[in-house]
């Protein structure tokens, strides 16, 4: 049997309007697992990893870092305290901040650590208890 012609199938603007709904439904689908983290737990860390496509799986997509940072925006909005980005070296994303007011108290690059601010696990500015093993 042959394929039916359609709208989204068989025309170039009709194809740009699935991938355009398919991003909006991941993005949407991001902010609802930002939003059940939270639900559990605040202090729960969400590490939002870039994928990049190796081995088996050189079919398919590496995540953009904008897909990756609308995912660490989303977990900052719905109220998550530790949201990092990874394998997006050099974009800021896997720095740790002071969940109260902001500045970055411990940056890296890679696996590099570049500056350390915490005094005792605590943000130097206002003494907010930052959570992790060895802070």
């Amino acid at each position: 049997m042959a394929k039916k012609p359609g709208f989204l199938t068989d025309n170039p603007a009709g194809h740009e309007i699935h991938k355009q709904k398919e991003a909006e439904r991941r993005l949407t689908e991001l902010r609802e697992i930002a939003r059940f983290i939270k639900n559990v737990d605040s202090d729960i860390p969400w590490y939002v990893t870039q994928f990049y496509p190796t081995y088996k799986l050189l079919d398919r997509p590496r995540t953009s870092v904008a897909t990756i940072r609308h995912a660490r925006e989303f977990g900052m909005e719905e109220g998550l305290r530790y949201v990092y980005e990874g394998n997006a070296p050099g974009e800021g994303g896997a720095n740790i901040h002071c969940y109260a007011w902001g500045p970055c108290l411990l940056s890296e690059n890679g696996l590099e650590l570049i500056e350390n601010r915490l005094q005792d696990g605590k943000c130097p500015e206002c003494g907010i208890r930052i959570d992790g093993v060895g802070m």
